[in-house]
């Protein structure tokens, strides 16, 4: 492999102590060895700090603790201190297999129109033990109409040119749920993605998760699309923003059901006025008048 880009890994953590190690070995035992890592430490107070210490005789470790800011802030803190060509994101629960800087490094040569790399995870339980591949349709090229429908793109599993972040921004630090989709929305109005068909990642499913609080992911995914379309306005059509908010409405009217409670009126009308061909919603209304 003649081209080898330097890869910035970046893994913020805040008092997961016995989870961390996993995820920084994953990365100083790549097979691809021209990375960094940089980790940040989020305020801490269950001595990450000293449990960490003892990768810091690997030049290619970097470690920075700062007040609990959120994984945004620490993410882009990370990225501010990379020196990389190419941006690698990582959580501390998670963790990457051996090959996977090399398999993805290598798919992308003579990709330059490549912006955004994203690839597959299996999901783990706590031991490690693989529960199943995390199965969803996936796209390549410039993506955001189908972005729109759904987040696609996984987190963990992304390789991403520097100059993205430089270009349009990183993560927004106001968020706690749903940053990587409002930044994928972002980056989407811009540059082009690559779905890479391999399983890179170990993602675990077990302990507590920010993702699994849908009431606060559903008022999150609001805000991003509210603001989305304020601020570009002319990246999407009409329909395409109308099957964006009626998916929207969908999954909150899904949520509201599968815990007991009534959707509203007013989602029950947007869910199928926004997208009256979709007979999904249409189902999804009788459903719902009927329960």
């Amino acid at each position: 492999m003649s081209w080898k880009p330097l890869v910035s890994a970046i893994i913020p953590t805040f008092n997961r102590r016995e989870m961390v190690s996993r995820a920084i070995e994953s990365v100083l035992e790549q097979s691809y060895t021209n990375l960094e890592l940089i980790v940040i430490d989020d305020g801490s107070s269950d001595g990450t700090r000293e449990r960490i210490q003892k990768y810091s005789d690997d030049e290619r470790f970097h470690y920075y603790s700062q007040e609990n800011k959120g994984q945004s802030a620490a993410r882009n803190f990370g990225i501010s201190k990379s020196q990389g060509e190419y941006i690698a994101l990582l959580d501390s629960d998670n963790y990457w297999l051996r090959d996977k800087l090399e398999k993805q490094i290598e798919f992308l040569r003579n990709k330059e129109d490549c912006d955004v790399l994203f690839s597959e995870v299996f999901l783990v339980n706590e031991h490690g033990n693989v529960l199943t591949k995390m199965y969803s349709q996936r796209f390549s090229g410039y993506i955001l109409g189908r972005l729109l429908q759904a987040n696609f793109v996984t987190n963990n599993t992304v390789l991403v040119k520097k100059r993205c972040f430089e270009e349009m921004g990183g993560f927004d630090e106001d968020l706690r749920y749903a940053e990587d989709y409002d930044l994928w929305l972002r980056f989407a109005t811009r540059y082009r993605f690559v779905y890479h068909p391999y399983e890179v990642t170990y993602y675990c499913c077990e302990g507590e998760r920010l993702s699994f609080n849908e009431e606060k992911v559903l008022e999150a995914n609001h805000r991003i699309l509210t603001r989305f379309f304020q601020m570009f306005p002319q990246s999407v059509t009409t329909r395409e923003k109308n099957h964006a908010w009626s998916r929207f409405y969908k999954w909150q009217i899904e949520s509201k059901l599968n815990s007991g409670k009534k959707p509203s009126v007013n989602d029950l009308v947007k869910v199928v006025s926004l997208n009256p061909s979709n007979i999904q919603n249409w189902r999804l209304l009788a459903k719902s008048i009927l329960r």
